[in-house]
């Protein structure tokens, strides 16, 4: 079970300690969470936290359906590929501004060259 949130997070860190685990008590409430019918449904557990690490569950309530792990993790690496994506076009652009960088290195380069080749000719001719 995963503890989405709480309103005395202090509380639960200091009783639960670095663990994070704890014994639950319950009646009957764990044949109603484990029934198909509210498989994949978020629940509010309603419960008193006691100091030997010990969750009184009160009352569960149903919230409605959420997502699947496996459609989560879907999410996630779609996620995942979409950054991955933009990621790789923005290093795409740098290349390309790489390249025209180069290009125009090249240009000077050449321009120079010729420059010198006809200085150098000049040169000689006297």
């Amino acid at each position: 079970m995963q503890v989405a949130a709480s309103d005395e997070a202090a509380r639960w860190e200091n009783i639960v300690g670095l663990a994070h685990a704890i014994a639950v008590r319950t009646d009957h409430l764990f044949q109603q969470l484990m029934a198909e019918e509210n498989h994949l449904k978020e629940v509010q557990i309603t419960g008193i936290l006691c100091s030997n690490r010990t969750y009184d569950v009160a009352r569960v309530t149903f919230l409605g359906m959420t997502t699947s792990p496996l459609s989560r993790g879907a999410l996630d690496a779609e996620q995942r590929a979409a950054n991955a994506t933009t990621r790789a076009e923005a290093a795409a652009r740098r290349a390309e501004a790489s390249v025209d960088r180069v290009d125009h290195a090249v240009q000077r380069l050449e321009s120079s060259t010729n420059t010198a080749e006809g200085q150098f000719n000049t040169h000689l001719r006297k």
